[in-house]
């Protein structure tokens, strides 16, 4: 019976997208399934989306100002009391502090001000937009409206030269790129996001665009943008940061094939759950396979990350 991985990516109620997250019952959860470790990693997402008319859930609208998504600013005080409170009511179950921040190289000063005002046990780098190609009135990638500027993270970086411009999440990117340059722009973000200085410890969701890649263009295959996969975990394992195998979807098993061949020493399982009742999901079955690829687990096995054998 293989030992459960600790569960390295899980939103509660405090990232601003999940309202269905509650940590209490997230810490009760994971013990009923077996998990000895889990991770909050909870969002900072700095940059402002076009979602280009896309339909959203009724209850993120209320972050939309002009046709822009830009995100609540996390609680860092409510949220590290919250992690203390979890750890005083679940003794059996380590409970451990982290962020996903949302390209942290496009807002290096601000997220690393964050980190260095706080300790946090686990860090996740993630993207999950593209440069805007064109939006009426502005130029791509162009300057955003008032409300960006006094975020207060945004506000606390008076160095910041250039405030971010209006990017374009994923999802919505397929409908002013080809399928398949989607994944490549993606890619080349991980790279750009891979070779920058700011402390974060592990690549989120690598397979993010296959999420929502449209059933017009076929069934995903990554082989068709090998040559981009491997750059992007190349530049990650030089980084010396490891890679997330995350279960929202079937992890692509070539990836950690690719992964091993770029030298990648490190792997970490993430549900990626806004929900109690999925922490840990599908862990079993993914940590077999990711064994089977060459990653162990170290001493304490339901701790941590997975080294290459």
């Amino acid at each position: 019976m293989i030992v459960l991985p600790q569960d390295s990516h899980v939103h509660s109620q405090w990232s601003w997208d999940a309202p269905r997250g509650d940590m209490e019952r997230t810490c009760a959860r994971a013990l009923e399934v077996g998990l000895k470790s889990i991770a909050f990693t909870e969002h900072v997402d700095l940059t402002p989306w076009d979602l280009l008319g896309a339909r959203i859930p009724e209850g993120f609208r209320a972050h939309l100002e002009d046709g822009i998504l830009l995100a609540d600013p996390l609680d860092v005080a409510g949220y590290l009391e919250s992690v203390q409170r979890c750890r005083q009511l679940f003794p059996d179950l380590r409970v451990l502090s982290g962020l996903e921040v949302s390209e942290p190289h496009l807002h290096e000063e601000a997220i690393t001000k964050l980190l260095a005002a706080n300790e946090f046990d686990h860090v996740l780098g993630s993207v999950h937009s593209l440069a805007h190609l064109a939006r009426p009135g502005r130029a791509p990638d162009g300057p955003v409206t008032e409300r960006p500027a006094s975020h207060p993270l945004l506000a606390a970086a008076p160095g910041q030269a250039k405030m971010p411009g209006v990017r374009v999440e994923i999802a919505s990117s397929y409908s002013q790129r080809p399928a398949l340059d989607v994944v490549r722009g993606y890619l080349a973000e991980v790279v750009k996001m891979a070779e920058s200085d700011v402390p974060y410890s592990v690549l989120a969701h690598i397979d993010y665009p296959a999420r929502t890649w449209p059933a017009s263009a076929g069934p995903f295959e990554p082989e068709l943008v090998e040559e981009e996969y491997r750059a992007a975990l190349e530049a990650l394992a030089a980084s010396g940061r490891a890679l997330e195998v995350n279960t929202r979807l079937h992890f692509p098993a070539q990836v950690l094939d690719w992964w091993r061949d770029a030298g990648g020493q490190a792997v970490t399982f993430g549900s990626d759950t806004h929900q109690p009742d999925r922490v840990a999901w599908e862990f079993e079955e993914t940590a077999a396979m990711v064994a089977a690829h060459g990653y162990r687990p170290g001493p304490r096995p339901s701790y941590g990350m997975w080294a290459r054998a």
